[in-house]
């Protein structure tokens, strides 16, 4: 897989020092391995357990568990600029007795074994396998010796006086860390084999990458007595990985769950292999992950979860519990669409502390700030593997569209007041909208995950800015456009994943051959597929899920779906004859629903409005204005005749008042079913001038 050249390490470092946002990689496994050969049939895991109840098909005793080391390690010298509260120089973190329980614990439901705050890596393996993996294990720190110079990047002289520090630590027993042994991909067996299981080094500060999934220098033996050693290299006998611990910001420091995000990925290299696009494994920068709680194509991969499988000619009616199964195993669907081709559909409530799906947005890229109900709701992913071959094809349907994209000069974001990165903006709704395989690249067809730019001839920085208003204050969240009247920019973040990627009710409910996104397959055909989000019953999101041939004609399936939300909606001036002022107009995209064209080739839409008497609001009680027929081959568009634009050309009165206008549009099908609401557009009016009436009969 091609190494991607992302942001990850420079936006760390601008967060600290200010500086350029572009340098190297986050992870380089690709880059560090061109030729690894890892088969894509494996289940489970690829070099490391990924399951502590069982190993070969046989149970384990109770007291199995994956012990692992990590070790703080930190240079005399360590920068001041680096300094911040979680790992103050020249002191241990204040997090190295918060990670691991020193035994396995089987009391109680799952997520109540291990405590969130103090055994938080115990905590998170237990609630991601669903009670099947324990991690447990001793933290340890140290100082160097010497200066940084001295070592002058040196990897196994580092290494080396860390493991002499950690032989002569005669607490340790070092049989304890070597339990299990690789036999293939996904095989294991629960004795010692010589090797030691895993060591997680953490470099406080450290030139390169903020993590890499082996341990460099060379190899060593801890334990003379066992013949156990330490191993190098990334393969069934390496014995460990490399994290670059301080990874925070003076001014809004979240340094301890950068550093977790990334040894959770790191150590997932062991049990999947390369980067994918979604995912614990996605590698574009930040966090260098997409999901925290793993996709539910990785819980799939490991035999964590066993999604019901969808039968068109059977069912239609499907119901799915929280992802953290607390209440249900029956929280994943799996929609197939050829032999290795299918959807998989989840409902996230974010009952659990590790369900981190949007790391954009309000989250700031800091995995457990409180973002309220922002990231809640149904994520719908489209893969195409033979045997749950990892990565395979996988990309996340995204509810807020697919669009074509440019790059269209720069900004600064919220991080800097100096210093700016592109900006992408999309443009227009793409047009056939074909599937996005959810790769990075390209500003065509794209979702505002898988869009980026290129930089330098490399791919690098994806979507950053959103319409809001930005914070004046570095470090502090900017304003959604939804609560501001303001249309300046807020970094949103949206490539590592915003509010609007969820399927909700009364935001994007359709997801269907006609829908944007659509059910397209990878090769861009249609699958007949019709997924309707119906309704949220206490946390249960109830679907309805039908296929073209399968028991039901289109025809049938339209009756009983809404249409899709209308898309592409945006505003223009209009200028009627013989006036000083010009009126908002709206335009839209035609939905192509077939059930949308009524007996005289017209399609319908309702028209709402929302204002405030003045720019202290924001406007959000929408009225209905009335609907429009509209002409299967005319571009729909409204033009409200009652509202003054403001800023036209026109002179305003000594006594006019500024307001804030929206406008939205529904779909409205044969049967009269509504779509739910297409995004808003707004604009400002003007009071004064004469009383008009609008295009319903209503004067104003």
């Amino acid at each position: 897989m091609k190494s991607l050249k992302n942001i990850t390490l420079a936006l760390l470092i601008s967060l600290i020092f200010q500086t350029s946002l572009f340098a190297d990689n986050d992870c380089p496994m690709s880059e560090w391995y061109p030729n690894l050969d890892i088969p894509s049939d494996f289940t489970g895991g690829l070099y490391k357990p990924f399951r502590t109840d069982s190993a070969g098909g046989q149970a384990l005793p109770t007291t199995a568990s994956f012990n692992v080391l990590i070790v703080f390690v930190q240079f005399p010298d360590e920068n001041s600029l680096t300094d911040n509260s979680y790992w103050p120089i020249g002191q241990p973190p204040v997090i190295i007795d918060s990670l691991l329980a020193p035994a396995r614990n089987n009391s109680g439901a799952f997520w109540n074994r291990y405590n969130e705050s103090s055994q938080r890596l115990s905590d998170y393996y237990q609630e991601v396998s669903r009670g099947q993996f324990h991690m447990t294990g001793i933290t340890r720190h140290y100082i160097f010796d010497h200066n940084r110079s001295y070592y002058n990047g040196n990897a196994t002289l580092m290494n080396n006086e860390v493991y002499t520090k950690l032989k002569a630590d005669t607490a340790i027993q070092w049989p304890n860390f070597d339990k299990w042994h690789y036999l293939s991909s996904g095989n294991f067996s629960y004795q010692g084999d010589g090797h030691l299981d895993m060591l997680m080094m953490v470099r406080r500060t450290n030139p390169g990458h903020a993590g890499f999934a082996l341990l460099d220098g060379s190899e060593f033996e801890i334990d003379p007595n066992n013949e156990i050693w330490i191993r190098t290299g990334f393969y069934g006998n390496g014995s460990g990985l490399v994290i670059l611990g301080n990874l925070g910001n003076p001014v809004q420091p979240h340094s301890y769950n950068r550093f977790l995000g990334i040894l959770i990925h790191e150590y997932g290299h062991y049990l999947y292999g390369p980067h994918s696009s979604i995912g614990i494994m996605t590698s574009r920068g930040g966090n260098s992950i997409h999901d925290l709680f793993y996709s539910p194509f990785e819980k799939y991969k490991l035999g964590y979860i066993e999604p019901t499988l969808v039968n068109f000619s059977q069912q239609s009616s499907y119901s799915i519990n929280d992802i953290s199964s607390r209440t249900s195993n029956n929280n994943v669907l799996k929609v197939p669409i050829s032999s290795n081709e299918y959807f998989l559909i989840e409902n996230r409530r974010k009952v659990s502390k590790w369900d981190v799906k949007m790391l954009g947005d309000t989250a700031h890229l800091d995995m457990f700030r409180n973002t309220s109900n922002y990231g809640k709701g149904v994520y719908i992913y489209h893969h195409r593997s033979t045997d749950l071959g990892y990565p395979g094809d996988q990309d996340q349907e995204c509810a807020d569209g697919i669009w074509n994209w440019v790059e269209s000069g720069s900004a600064i974001p919220d991080w800097t007041s100096s210093g700016s990165i592109p900006l992408i903006k999309r443009t227009s709704l793409a047009y056939p909208v074909n599937n996005d395989n959810g790769l990075w690249g390209n500003l065509n067809n794209k979702d505002g995950i898988s869009v980026n730019s290129l930089v330098g001839g490399n791919y690098g920085v994806g979507v950053y800015f959103s319409s809001g208003n930005s914070n004046d204050t570095i470090g502090r969240t900017g304003t959604d456009k939804i609560f501001t009247n303001e249309e300046s920019l807020w970094t949103s973040r949206e490539q590592f994943g915003d509010r609007y990627d969820a399927w909700n009710i009364g935001y994007n409910q359709i997801f269907s051959p006609y829908s944007n996104p659509n059910t397209k397959d990878w090769l861009d055909d249609s699958t007949g597929i019709f997924i309707y989000y119906e309704s949220l019953t206490s946390e249960v999101a109830n679907l309805k899920i039908y296929k073209t041939g399968s028991g039901y004609s289109e025809n049938e399936i339209l009756a009983v779906t809404p249409p899709s939300r209308p898309m592409g909606i945006n505003l223009q001036n209009y200028f009627p004859k013989n006036s000083n002022f010009c009126h908002p107009k709206i335009v839209w995209n035609h939905n192509t629903e077939p059930d949308m064209t009524r007996t005289n080739d017209t399609k319908r839409y309702k028209i709402f409005r929302a204002k405030q008497p003045n720019m202290n609001s924001v406007p959000n009680n929408y009225l209905y204005l009335g609907y429009k027929d509209v002409h299967k081959d005319s571009i729909p568009s409204y033009v409200d005749l009652t509202i003054n634009k403001y800023d036209c050309g026109a002179e305003p009165e000594p006594t006019s008042e500024l307001f804030p206008v929206r406008y939205y549009v529904r779909a409205v099908d044969k049967f009269d079913d509504e779509s739910v609401p297409s995004d808003f557009v707004q604009t400002i009016g003007i009071s004064g001038g004469p009383p008009v009436e609008d295009n319903f009969g209503n004067t104003t």
